[in-house]
Parts: structure tokens; sequence; C-alpha cells
């Protein structure tokens, strides 16, 4: 959470990447299997800190390491928290499918939670 400007292998932030672009690939590889099912649907669990600025395009991309830096502070400003809040933001995009699509794409928040983060 709250990660450094770091790039990984692929190219990606290495927050996008842990709290997004990761889950995303399995539900794709899943989807065929998903669409049999007798349950349809994809649960995303996501914060309230996915409000906010809008969804930056920059942040998506092999951009990993120069998304601005590090700065943070302890009320949920600076570069480390946008970059949080763009990947929170990710997952809460609507699933795009086909109309007929029966799989529900739900989105979670699980409430505040009291950790040593």
């Amino acid at each position: 959470m709250v990660l450094e400007d770091k790039v990984t292998a692929n190219g990606y932030d290495v927050q996008m990447q842990t709290n997004h672009l990761s889950k995303s690939l399995p539900t794709k590889e899943l989807w065929s299997h998903l669409e049999k099912s007798d349950d349809r649907r994809v649960v995303c669990l996501t914060s309230v800190a996915r409000f906010g600025s809008p969804l930056v395009e920059k942040d998506f991309g092999g951009n990993g390491g120069n998304l601005g830096g590090n700065g943070a502070s302890m009320i949920f400003n600076g570069t480390r928290w946008e970059r949080y809040h763009q990947t929170k933001l990710a997952n809460s995009l609507k699933v795009e499918a086909k109309e007929d699509c029966k799989v529900k794409s739900l989105l979670a928040h699980p409430s505040v939670a009291a950790t040593a983060l």
C-alpha cells in the first residue's frame, strides 16, 4: 500500500500491477468458465480511496518508475497516495461485456480496518 514509484519487470508501476493488473489477467483467463458457471460473478474489492481525481491514463501504461516520485504524507496526500487512489479507482471500473453476458460484476468495500499499514 502506498508503494514507491518503482517499475515491475514488464514495465508497469508496481502498485498498479499489484492492486489492479494482477487481478485482471486471471479474470480474463477464466472468463469462459465463468460464463458456463451457475453462479456467475466477479467480485472486486476496492476501498473509499477510489474517490478523488479521475483516472489518469499514464498510470496504466508502461510508465513505472516515472509517475511523479515518492512524496507521501500521513493525511492521504502526495504522489504515492495518488497512485494508490488510481489503482483503487481502476478496480471499480465496470467490466465491459457482451449484451447477453450473464456474469455479474460486483464491487465491494470491506470497510476500514485497523492495520499496521
